[in-house]
């Protein structure tokens, strides 16, 4: 069972993930081989198939039946990615829908909606969020149908709790009987459950929150109030929940700011204030604060963050130069930080010294020059002292970012300038 951990497994060379080999594992007497031949199957996902459809389904049929729980996850796994090009695998996939391990049971009801063959799993799919068995999952699969939306309208009458707060959820995700009433019902159960004292009641509902997304912002204040909470599971959930949410509330917004220095939660934190947008505009002073003195913080509030609640804001802009020259004295330009200078335009006109500087420093992976190039061309005529430097990359791999560049920084009148990007079109990078 899941809570007894797993085993490593050897990683097969992609040129041993074919049809022979992943069968002799799989019908290997060993488990552990067993094991490792659905795990490397669900590598085929990524690395491509290099057998048939139908020794595909063989495989994930032959490991779906296996007596270890792992080996199904991993199975139910590949027939996720493989979506409906897995046609031949829909009885034995609705079947490992009993399996006595919930992860499995969730990771199949998943490929079920992907595979999309809801309707022939839709009697036990209903059972399970009659009894909130992997409720998230489930709902999530019910909601891709007519008819699995016609068993959440039924089950959103239930009189468990749980039940009718993932029904609703799910009708809300389907976009289907969007009206006052249905997500009214939703936040009632929300609300109830949020504020309880049980644990993993408290736990589904802010997993509810990913069907629902931003019809749970009436409830923003409560989820905030976990983010605080002592347990760390419900803080994560918590996180997620905020993230997905995104409520624009001051109230929100305050909670947030009280806990990013919590690693556990810091990164979800400060993507959700970008998500709630120029209602988190209290949390810049703060976020320049993470930002001086942890990287980590420092990426997801540049590349996400600021963006989302000002991304013009002058105050970062002066935080964003002082970061862009300390990381040019420690001998690697931060391409996030210039990046995010170059969204400035003429703005960023005070970075252009410190961006010729940057371009000169030598790395073993060089991002931030073709980032650099894109900054300097933003930035406009301002940025003519660059011209010389630009002018080595047009016969390299950036060519095309410098000759745009180029033609910006020159141009004589607007007229003849080419246009601004909004966002870095992530130009080829120097190895």
């Amino acid at each position: 069972r899941s809570n007894g951990g797993i085993p490593a497994v050897p990683r097969l060379p992609d040129n041993e993930l074919t049809y022979d080999r992943i069968k002799r594992l799989l019908e290997s007497a060993d488990y552990i081989e067993r094991y490792t031949g659905s795990t490397n199957l669900g590598r085929c996902s990524i690395s491509g198939w290099k057998g048939t459809a139908e020794q595909a389904d063989e495989l994930t049929v032959l490991a779906l039946a296996d007596e270890f729980w792992a080996t199904r996850y991993e199975a139910a796994k590949f027939a996720y990615s493989r979506g409906k090009t897995a046609k031949g695998i829909t009885s034995p996939l609705v079947a490992a829908l009993d399996s006595e391990e919930p992860l499995v049971r969730g990771q199949v009801a998943l490929a079920i909606g992907q595979v999309e063959v809801v309707d022939h799993a839709l009697p036990r799919l209903k059972e399970m969020l009659a009894t909130a068995d992997e409720p998230l999952a489930v709902a999530t699969v019910l909601a891709t149908t007519e008819e699995g939306c016609e068993a959440l309208r039924e089950l959103a009458m239930s009189k468990n709790a749980t039940v009718r707060l993932f029904s609703n959820a799910g009708l809300i995700k389907a976009g289907r009987d969007l009206g006052v009433a249905t997500t009214q019902a939703y936040l009632q159960d929300l609300l109830s459950a949020l504020t309880g004292k049980d644990i993993a009641t408290v736990l589904l509902a802010c997993k509810s929150v990913q069907l629902a997304s931003k019809s749970a912002a009436g409830a923003g204040r409560e989820i905030a109030a976990l983010l605080s909470h002592a347990d760390i599971d419900v803080r994560i959930a918590a996180s997620d929940a905020i993230f997905q949410a995104a409520p624009k509330d001051d109230a929100v917004v305050a909670a947030i700011i009280g806990v990013l220095d919590d690693k556990a939660i810091q990164s979800k934190c400060i993507v959700a204030l970008g998500r709630i947008g120029e209602k988190a505009r209290p949390a810049i002073p703060a976020l320049i604060k993470l930002m001086d003195h942890d990287p980590s913080a420092r990426y997801v509030a540049v590349a996400y963050a600021f963006p989302g609640i000002d991304p013009q804001s002058p105050e970062v802009l002066v935080a964003l130069l002082k970061v862009l020259k300390e990381s040019i004295d420690a001998g690697w330009p931060d391409d996030k930080v210039i990046e995010a200078i170059g969204g400035y335009g003429p703005s960023g006109k005070n970075a252009v010294p410190d961006l010729i500087k940057a371009m000169g420093v030598r790395t073993k992976a060089p991002y931030h020059v073709p980032v650099a190039i894109w900054a300097l061309g933003q930035i406009g005529p301002d940025a003519a002292a660059a011209q010389e430097e630009i002018e080595k990359y047009l016969n390299g791999e950036c060519q095309e970012l410098a000759a745009t560049a180029l033609k910006r920084i020159t141009a004589k009148d607007a007229t003849s300038m080419p246009p601004p990007q909004k966002r870095y079109p992530g130009a080829a990078v120097f190895y």
